[in-house]
């Protein structure tokens, strides 16, 4: 009887696992196509992961890598009260000692628990560690990028 129902549950996991990718929305762009598009109406962002993260005060920010897609963007999380936030994927030039930003959003409104800002994607198939993802929230609306704290350096 525990082989039968070991064999089950194993086939079940299997069965959902192979489901739940079947069943993913394809992407609407690939590539260099889905540059300075949002992650969201591409639907690249439905199968990423958080390549790196950073807490912040009331948040969060993540630098977000697609698979599918090959892309990355920042995303800026707010976990309490109500914020601004800003969001900004940035990339590090090591020869010149800072981040240099390529493209950045910043919410028109304050923003409530656990709702996110992120910015545009970018194609990068093979994602350097040079990326980084910058955000804050705020008091306040700031119309600029934010280029501290980030994810790293």
């Amino acid at each position: 009887m525990k082989t039968i129902l070991k064999f089950a549950g194993a086939l079940w996991l299997f069965v959902f696992l192979i489901a739940g990718t079947a069943f993913a929305p394809a992407p609407l762009c690939s590539g260099s196509g889905c540059n300075g598009l949002d992650p969201h109406t591409t639907q690249c962002d439905q199968q990423a992961t958080t390549w790196e993260y950073r807490y912040i005060s009331n948040g969060k920010i993540e630098l977000r890598f697609s698979m599918s897609c090959n892309t990355l963007w920042g995303r800026t999380r707010n976990s309490s009260g109500r914020h601004y936030a800003q969001s900004t994927l940035a990339y590090w030039m090591w020869w010149e000692g800072a981040n240099t930003y390529l493209y950045y959003r910043n919410s028109p409104g304050k923003i409530g628990p656990g709702q996110v800002v992120y910015t545009a994607q970018y194609y990068d198939p093979v994602p350097e560690p040079s990326w980084n993802a910058c955000g804050r929230l705020t008091s306040y609306y700031v119309s600029y990028p934010a280029l501290s704290p980030c994810t790293s350096h």
